[in-house]
């Protein structure tokens, strides 16, 4: 019985999109693929449900995105502090900061174990490291090298295209030893990127909640996506068990390095005050080194090392800093004012 549970919760998740890039792309428009309709054996309570009806009766999928991710005015004075985190099985544990980590060369191939473990060397100060896929056998190696040094892995389910192979990823490597999972994020920016409804990322962290659960995690699994996308869509927050927010103070035109840390922290209390009950972390945040102007955003060296260090300084914890290399094989668009390539905290992988 189990089997054909899995069975048909394959088959169901196979057939939710057609194929997407499942490279991980940083704040701009993507090819639009809609999801309305999700069936599907949420494996802990044996229930088979028809979550959204009829494909053809759904509504009309949502305008592209703006150019980049818009934020809420800064208030004229500070909101109540953000809540303690809540304890229990829906929290990712004590307050640590990280950094995003993609194992890929510079020509976009997939790197060794070996060239994962030397830039281990390099990124294991940070208590967190988050990755964006499965692919690569990337689980496998990036969490060897984690538990090597201590590091707890927050891993990514890019798309909805395959959640019940992904997951079934996921526990393959972990190998009943869960202890160095922090996270299991279902999507990446899904709403931002108009790639998914918000009924359907819903009914997808049910899936891979139930599929996790039954393989011995109970640990977090929550969506990511941008302030507006959640601030838009409380059911995001509302279904995972912690808000989740990628936000970048460079993607406002009248933000500047200096004050980076102040306006993330500014821009998740207003995800805070929606969700008192929720513990809120930012999972993406960082400034490039190089690339075009937007307005008073400047990429440069200098202003991101200014960027960093003023998160640094409003963060404590709940932080996740974007990101650990530059990534030379990333491709800009029209949105992306040039900087894709260079976001890496620690400059160039030596791979």
């Amino acid at each position: 019985m189990k089997t054909g549970l899995f069975a048909l919760v394959a088959v169901s998740l196979l057939q939710l999109t057609a194929s997407q890039p499942r490279a991980h792309r940083h704040h701009h428009p993507a090819r639009q693929v809609v999801v309305t309709n999700v069936n599907y054996v949420t494996v802990y309570d044996v229930v088979t449900r028809t979550l959204y009806g009829d494909p053809a009766s759904a509504a009309a999928p949502p305008p592209p995105p703006a150019s980049s991710p818009s934020y809420a005015p800064l208030p004229s004075s500070s909101p109540a502090a953000s809540p303690s985190a809540p304890s229990g099985p829906g929290s990712p544990g004590p307050s640590r900061m990280g950094i995003t980590y993609t194992p890929k060369k510079k020509d976009g191939g997939c790197k060794t174990q070996d060239q994962i473990n030397s830039d281990f060397e390099q990124i294991s100060s940070y208590g967190i490291v988050r990755i964006y896929d499965t692919g690569c056998n990337q689980v496998s190696m990036v969490l060897s090298a984690a538990k090597s040094k201590g590091v707890k892995l927050f891993v990514g389910i890019p798309d909805l295209s395959q959640v019940t192979s992904d997951v079934r990823t996921i526990i393959d490597a972990a190998k009943n030893d869960w202890d160095s999972i922090h996270t299991v994020a279902v999507g990446n920016e899904l709403i931002h990127k108009n790639s998914a409804s918000a009924d359907a990322i819903v009914g997808a962290l049910d899936v891979a909640r139930g599929l996790l659960k039954g393989a011995g995690y109970t640990g977090s699994v929550v969506t990511v996506d941008t302030v507006r996308s959640h601030q838009e869509n409380p059911q995001l927050c509302a279904r995972s068990d912690y808000c989740a927010i990628n936000c970048h103070a460079f993607f406002d035109p009248h933000a500047d390095a200096a004050g980076a840390g102040k306006f993330v922290d500014m821009q998740s209390k207003t995800i805070a005050n929606a969700h008192p009950d929720k513990r809120i972390m930012i999972t993406e945040s960082g400034w490039p080194s190089a690339g075009s102007s937007h307005d008073n955003a400047v990429p440069s060296v200098a202003n991101q090392q200014a960027a960093i260090a003023s998160l640094k300084s409003q963060f404590s914890g709940d932080l996740i800093l974007f990101s650990a290399f530059n990534e030379p094989y990333k491709k800009d668009d029209a949105y992306t004012h040039g900087v894709e390539r260079f976001w890496g905290i620690l400059g160039d992988s030596n791979h």
